[in-house]
């Protein structure tokens, strides 16, 4: 499930979101989760952020991420890892292990995209 969060008010922000040039990044992708942790509030307010400056905000949920590059949204982490090695053909495994994980939700949102792969 994709969500558009660029109608988030400004009452929101958060002193310490980033000051981005003007167009870009193009888009910002999020997932609750990122290496077994909740997003902080530093990660919450880039997204606030990006959508009060017109920046396509998209949340995946951890489920939907494990599903899209392994086939089932109660993978583990391992299984997570060894699906994102294989499928961008990586001679080992991302590291730090939280890369993997944001390999992971740049796949999911590919592919939910339509972008081809």
């Amino acid at each position: 499930m994709t969500q558009n969060r660029s109608t988030w008010d400004s009452a929101h922000h958060h002193p310490s979101a980033p000051a981005w040039a003007p167009g870009s990044p193009p888009e910002l992708v999020w997932s609750r989760y990122i290496g077994g942790r909740p997003c902080a509030a530093e990660t919450m307010a880039h997204a606030l952020t990006a959508a009060k400056r017109g920046i396509p905000v998209h949340f995946h949920t951890p489920t939907e991420v494990k599903a899209a590059v392994t086939g089932s949204g109660r993978a583990e982490k391992a299984q997570v890892t060894t699906m994102v090695t294989r499928i961008l053909s990586l001679s080992q495994a991302p590291r730090p292990a939280d890369a993997a994980d944001a390999l992971a939700l740049a796949l999911c949102h590919a592919w939910r995209r339509g972008a081809p792969g």
